[in-house]
């Protein structure tokens, strides 16, 4: 349900400003972060973790400028997609973002902050964990004369430090039991091209 209420919101706030603003945009980025899984027997000593650094999560991108250098803007991002673990990581955001215009041109460099709506799923072990992040965003922005534009962007997320969720060993005889956890990203870093209307 909470999931359903932001989304309405995010299209909610757009559609509104759309209206009164100066120009919406749409496009598609790539996210970079770092991923970590972990397991741990609880009931005996073992531990363990894996973790990489991936640049290509997926993701779409819709804003609005509300004047020329202020803008609101929705995205969906899927995080991750592992075939190995069976994890997936949505992520839905709403930010908002103050660009600067020093050199008078087409390179605008902005600061902003950014609230997403985080699902991790794995059906595997029934892991369904929903969790908000909140992250400054500092980034820049090129766009040309026929309305493409490039983005690249930092974005520091602070929320859920670890989901973890406790299962039982399905091996007959074995009484072992584990906390397998997922720790969301810090970091992300997100490149992005889109079209200015």
């Amino acid at each position: 349900m909470k999931k359903q209420v932001l989304v309405a919101g995010i299209a909610l706030v757009l559609a509104s400003s759309a209206m009164a603003g100066e120009g919406t945009y749409v496009g598609i980025q790539a996210n970079g972060t770092k991923q970590e899984a972990t397991i741990k027997a609880t009931n005996y000593n073992a531990y363990g973790s894996q973790s990489a650094s991936k640049l290509g999560a997926p993701g779409l991108t819709v804003g609005t400028y509300l004047d020329s250098q202020f803008r609101v803007e929705g995205s969906y991002n899927f995080i991750n997609n592992d075939d190995k673990t069976k994890l997936k990581h949505h992520q839905i955001g709403l930010a908002v973002l103050q660009g600067f215009d020093p050199f008078d041109n087409a390179f605008n460099p902005y600061v902003g902050v950014k609230a997403d709506y985080n699902l991790v799923k794995q059906s595997e072990i029934n892991m369904n964990e929903k969790f908000f992040t909140f992250a400054p965003v500092v980034g820049a922005r090129y766009t040309f004369d026929s309305g493409i534009y490039f983005d690249a962007r930092y974005a520091y997320n602070f929320g859920k430090k670890e989901v973890v969720k406790h299962i039982k060993s399905t091996i007959p005889g074995d009484q072992a039991e584990y906390d397998i956890g997922y720790k969301p990203f810090k970091s992300q870093i997100t490149l992005g091209v889109g079209y200015n209307f």
